[in-house]
């Protein structure tokens, strides 16, 4: 799956994107915020890394 900061910004009718330096403040605006998930590594361990929760992804992308 792609990162999220891997996929082009695509603006939203009456939007203006500005680039940011992180993800966290690319989704900010959109009322999504970050903090500690639950994430499998490469190496299959299982750890705790700063995200987002991917509900908070659909419910912004289907409130546009």
């Amino acid at each position: 799956m792609a990162e999220l900061s891997d996929r082009p910004a695509r603006a939203l009718p009456g939007e203006v994107h500005v680039a940011t330096g992180t993800p966290a403040a690319a989704v900010k605006p959109f009322g999504i915020t970050t903090g500690q998930v639950w994430a499998k590594g490469l190496d299959g361990q299982a750890t705790n890394r700063n995200g987002v929760e991917r509900a908070d992804l659909i419910r912004a992308t289907q409130n546009s």
